[in-house]
């Protein structure tokens, strides 16, 4: 089994979530454990991939799904992993927290709601403790002048890279360019 990353924007076209849910679904299929966030869009479209293999038998273990509150976006229904918050994780969660507070431009402007989504980004690359890294993180979402992605997804992205974690944007792909993407780090 191998841990990834699968993170992006909450808008996403109908090809792109067709391309997310069925990356999932195979990467599941082939031990591949999805980190995600539980947000609509593109981290829904992963988990929904994941979990599909999961009910079809194809895998026997559940998603990682980090979220910085209880009831964020209504998702906690019985049998979902979940690490959140630091009234869960304490140390781990002040952990990163401090790790974003370096790499996020404007954190000492951000309000506490928006600190703690960005806080559960650096769970998603990282995993629980901060300590075991995905093998890769695929996200889908428009990018900057400098052609990393925007918004929170951003945050998961430039840690990962911090962290020598390879990225790639689904965002105008084909699946056979994912899938040597993919190829080229797991086999």
């Amino acid at each position: 089994m191998f841990q990834y990353t699968g993170v992006g924007s909450r808008d996403i076209s109908e090809g792109e979530e067709d391309l997310i849910f069925n990356l999932a679904y195979h990467l599941a299929s082939i031990g591949g454990k999805l980190r995600s966030g539980n947000a609509p869009g593109s981290d829904l479209t992963f988990e929904g991939g994941h979990w599909q293999a999961y009910v079809d038998g194809l895998c026997n273990f559940l998603p990682e799904i980090y979220v910085p509150w209880a009831g964020f976006e209504h998702g906690d229904f019985p049998g979902k992993h979940r690490y959140m918050s630091e009234r869960n994780l304490g140390y781990e969660w002040r952990n990163a927290a401090q790790l974003i507070s370096k790499i996020h431009p404007a954190w000492d402007y951000l309000k506490r709601g928006a600190r703690a989504l960005h806080t559960r980004n650096g769970f998603q690359p990282l995993g629980p403790w901060l300590s075991h890294p995905s093998k890769f993180l695929l996200a889908c979402s428009d990018v900057d002048r400098n052609g990393i992605p925007k918004g929170g997804t951003r945050t998961a992205w430039v840690l990962a890279n911090d962290f020598g974690i390879p990225c790639f944007n689904l965002r105008g792909k084909t699946l056979y360019e994912a899938e040597s993407f993919i190829n080229s780090i797991i086999w």
